[in-house]
């Protein structure tokens, strides 16, 4: 979504109308998978002490949030609540999919 000199901010939770229904839940997709490797790559950082989900989802939303704010002071795009929300949950899935993975794998006697 391109940026405008009088972008505005979007407050509403999951807006979405008639006909534009298709494009915003593309967009709200595309966020969350934006946000997949970010998710992944938290779950592995940290040593021996590595980041809870907590943790990793706060440090999700805060860098989110950061790229919103980027949004709206430069029109770069549209500042959306939406975009916070689902980049959120991407960073959840993507720890999520990575934890699941180093589970599976020491399960099975394999080194990760």
């Amino acid at each position: 979504r391109n940026g405008a000199s009088n972008s505005q901010v979007r407050m509403e939770l999951f807006w979405v109308s008639g006909d534009n229904s298709a494009y915003w839940w593309r967009h709200a997709m595309l966020n969350a998978v934006l946000f997949l490797p970010c998710g992944g790559s938290l779950a592995l950082i940290g040593g021996r002490k590595r980041l809870t989900l907590l943790q990793s989802i706060l440090t999700g939303m805060m860098i989110s949030t950061f790229v919103e704010l980027i949004q709206l002071v430069f029109h770069l795009g549209q500042c959306d609540i939406n975009d916070i929300l689902f980049n959120t949950l991407g960073t959840a899935a993507g720890f999520g999919c990575v934890k699941l993975f180093m589970r599976e794998n020491s399960d099975s006697g394999e080194r990760t």
